[in-house]
């Protein structure tokens, strides 16, 4: 209570909220963490990797809406971490992504592509 923009609470919480399925709670608590902490290369790959497991877990359990949701937080955290590669180099070092956070997003983006597939099917 006595700081609400602190990263490791915003962190917990969206921690928290993906290991109860909320998606919509994790993507903006993560969402908020790395909105104040950037640069940290683990945050940002466990976003990735998280969101897409939870759009996995949710599309294993029919909850279509919210696979998608998921899977467009898993893309959109990998594509702000892509900006951040290109963008960014200090000292001769560069912010790179990690291997992790690059396959997480192509699952993203596969199970995004059978989402649609499996809506059109209806």
């Amino acid at each position: 209570r006595s700081e609400p923009q602190s990263v490791p609470l915003l962190w917990a919480l969206g921690r928290l909220s993906a290991e109860r399925g909320d998606v919509r709670g994790a993507a903006a608590y993560m969402r908020r963490a790395l909105a104040l902490d950037r640069f940290d290369r683990g945050k940002q790959t466990e976003a990735v990797v998280t969101m897409a497991r939870l759009a996995r877990a949710k599309r294993s359990a029919a909850r279509f809406a919210e696979a998608r949701l998921a899977a467009g937080a898993a893309e959109a955290f990998y594509a702000g971490f892509e900006a951040l590669d290109r963008r960014y180099a200090a000292n001769g070092r560069r912010f790179a992504v990690t291997p992790d956070a690059a396959a997480a997003a192509e699952q993203s983006r596969l199970l995004t592509a059978r989402l649609a597939a499996d809506a059109a099917a209806d």
